[in-house]
């Protein structure tokens, strides 16, 4: 699930990949599917999210998505130990089906590798949020090897997990 990291002299680039990948239940990518935003947001998703985790519903993660621009949210999750995390995001189509790049920011960690990212898929339903990410296990160096990794693969029953669901919070 972790992206081959060196991790003879530092481990600890490894161990936040892991504790990312088992708190989001996703896998962690060192390059994105694009660098580039340029599929417009949907303005939809912008807004106060609760959200229970899929494996325990008694674990919640806030989240509030705000607009960077035109093709890029910031979202900022706070989860049920308090612990906050801040990510850039942004849209992707690949081949016709859309997915949304997050690319971790912030998790107060000082050490934080330069480039971890997510992939995920969102359903939306009215006021009703559904999260899943990918769990292609990838050491790719590159976002073409990853973008054909990802198309090769797309057959698979458990490609995306659902981790999230839950509900636009009232204002």
């Amino acid at each position: 699930m972790l992206p081959a990291m060196n991790t003879l002299h530092n481990p600890l680039p490894a161990l936040v990949g892991l504790a990312l990948a088992l708190l989001l239940g996703g896998c962690v990518y060192e390059v994105p599917l694009t660098e580039e935003a340029s599929v417009p947001i949907d303005p939809a998703l912008l807004g106060t999210w609760t959200l229970t985790e899929t494996d325990n519903p008694a674990k919640t993660l806030t989240v509030v998505i705000t607009r960077l621009s035109d093709t890029e949210y910031v979202v900022a999750t706070t989860t049920y130990a308090e612990k906050i995390q801040c990510y850039r995001a942004w849209p992707v189509e690949l081949d016709g089906v859309r997915y949304l790049q997050l690319q971790l920011l912030y998790d107060g960690n000082p050490d934080l590798p330069a480039q971890i990212y997510l992939v995920g898929q969102l359903s939306l339903d009215g006021d009703q949020l559904a999260l899943s990410l990918l769990t292609l296990k990838r050491h790719d160096t590159s976002s073409e090897d990853f973008r054909q990794a990802l198309r090769e693969n797309l057959g698979q029953p458990d490609l995306f997990k659902p981790v999230y669901t839950g509900l636009r919070a009232s204002s």
